[in-house]
């Protein structure tokens, strides 16, 4: 008790000397979580490529014979080059599974939340859909094609999903190469991907046959109307000009390769003038609001 009469409470005689702090079941938790995904992850990937290195030999068949066993000739196709953008997005893969199998004090500024706590597994799943729609997009059947295009639809989704999770997470100039921009250009292409699927599913049930009401060459500029749409929306409302500016690089491989249709040659040149005119103003408005500290997501968040 002190001169004026007050008790003092003695807090220490409550806790008993040399008492082990609490652990935190979450921070364990945590911890557990990050090691069995970093495992995960990893397993994911080799997964993934040995089926990428193994899917001639599972089906027998390679892409090119697909196509010309089934007589097919879709109007939408990329020129062969085109398909080099899946070296450079394997590498930032690579790049980014290793990264996310480092110990934290190896890598003390990775956003581990983002990719333990929101992503999540969804990496894992999303590298194992990679790897079968290599192996089911070879099935020389509508079936095939039917399965096929379903898995890429989901892996689309997991892509733009882990896509909007970088473009909302403060992350530093590694993170933005491996992470952000990396699932930017994952996302644009397999959603372009996607689109190629569902196109040769409906023409392999008969939506090139004039019957169904309309030639292969007028569902062709529509898809490719339709998609300008998806890809400029999804653009503006995530502010990421690098996701719409991955549609434009598809048009300039069809173009490339659809050389004998004037059709297509005249209507992806027209989407490609639409696609830069917004573009430009997609990247001056996320520029813009990054400089006035407006920006909440997005390619420069």
């Amino acid at each position: 008790m002190d001169a004026d009469g007050t008790q003092i409470t003695d807090i220490a005689r409550d806790e008993p000397k040399g008492a082990a702090p609490e652990e935190d079941p979450k921070a364990e938790y945590d911890a557990s979580l990050q090691k069995r995904l970093q495992v995960i992850n990893v397993v994911a990937f080799v997964v993934c490529m040995i089926i990428t290195f193994s899917a001639d030999k599972i089906t027998g068949t390679t892409l090119g014979q697909m196509g010309r066993e089934y007589g097919r000739t879709p109007k939408i196709a990329v020129a062969g080059w085109a398909l080099g953008i899946w070296v450079l997005i394997y590498i930032l893969i690579i790049t980014l599974i290793v990264y996310q199998a480092l110990p934290n004090k190896n890598a003390e500024s990775r956003n581990n939340e983002l990719i333990y706590r929101q992503i999540k597994y969804v990496l894992a799943v999303n590298l194992i859909l990679n790897g079968l729609w290599l192996v089911l997009t070879r099935i020389n059947s509508s079936f095939g094609l039917a399965i096929s295009t379903l898995d890429i639809i989901f892996m689309d989704v997991t892509c733009i999903y882990m896509m909007m999770k970088s473009t909302r997470a403060k992350l530093d100039m590694f993170q933005i190469i491996v992470m952000r921009v990396m699932f930017t250009l994952y996302a644009g292409w397999v959603n372009a991907a996607t689109i190629i699927n569902i196109t040769n599913f409906l023409a392999s049930v008969g939506m090139k046959d004039p019957s169904a009401g309309l030639n292969e060459s007028t569902w062709a500029v529509i898809i490719l109307y339709v998609a300008l749409a998806i890809y400029i929306v999804a653009a503006f409302m995530e502010r990421n000009p690098l996701f719409g500016a991955l549609y434009l690089y598809v048009l300039i491989a069809i173009r490339a390769k659809q050389t004998a249709y004037p059709d297509i040659q005249s209507n992806s040149l027209i989407a490609m003038i639409i696609l830069i005119v917004a573009l430009i103003g997609i990247t001056g408005l996320s520029v813009h609001e990054k400089m006035n500290g407006k920006a909440t997501k997005g390619l420069f968040y």
